[in-house]
């Protein structure tokens, strides 16, 4: 009797421990509109297995149709991958159309009663600032140099210079 008992806690604690699992990475708290947000996980379910992505605004509300609505996401069908350890799972995000708002993500599988959730916030994108144009430096004005004077002819060359000219003058006048 005790064995069958021992049997039946043991076949129980399979069961529960063969459950479906299902995680979500951690995310940061906060991103910026426009980034793209890769959310990823982890989980037991085999390769190939579907799951249904949903990325809402919390802002999400019924409203008449007339009424535009005030608050954005996305969705998708994606499928586990096979990993080394545990299996993977990978949706991208972009988030340019998305308003400023908190959001919850909720991922579950379209086959087994598992699910998972997280959230976070999007801020406003930081704007981009103008370049301002830069004004040209003004220009340094540059020295001119000015012209070092001609060093003035020795006055021994001009006193030699005459002197020549009075020597052929004076031979000529010899000659003559």
């Amino acid at each position: 009797m005790k064995r069958v008992i021992l049997c039946i806690l043991l076949s129980g604690l399979f069961c529960i421990s063969a459950g479906a699992a299902l995680e979500i990475d951690t995310l940061e708290s906060e991103y910026s509109r426009g980034e793209y947000i890769s959310i990823s996980g982890t989980t037991n379910l085999a390769p190939g297995h579907e799951l249904h992505i949903t990325v809402v605004s919390q802002s999400f509300y019924p409203t008449v149709k007339d009424t535009p609505a005030g608050f954005t996401g996305s969705s998708g069908i994606i499928s586990v991958v096979e990993g080394d350890e545990v299996n993977t799972w990978l949706f991208l995000v972009d988030t340019t159309e998305f308003i400023p708002d908190d959001y919850t993500i909720v991922v579950e599988s379209v086959e087994a009663d598992v699910r998972a959730s997280s959230s976070f916030t999007l801020l406003e994108a930081e704007p981009i600032p103008e370049p301002t144009p830069e004004e040209p430096p003004e220009p340094t004005p540059t020295p001119t140099p000015t012209p070092e004077p001609e060093p003035p002819e020795a006055a021994g060359s001009v006193v030699i210079a005459l002197m020549g000219v009075l020597c052929a003058t004076a031979t000529r006048i010899l000659r003559k």
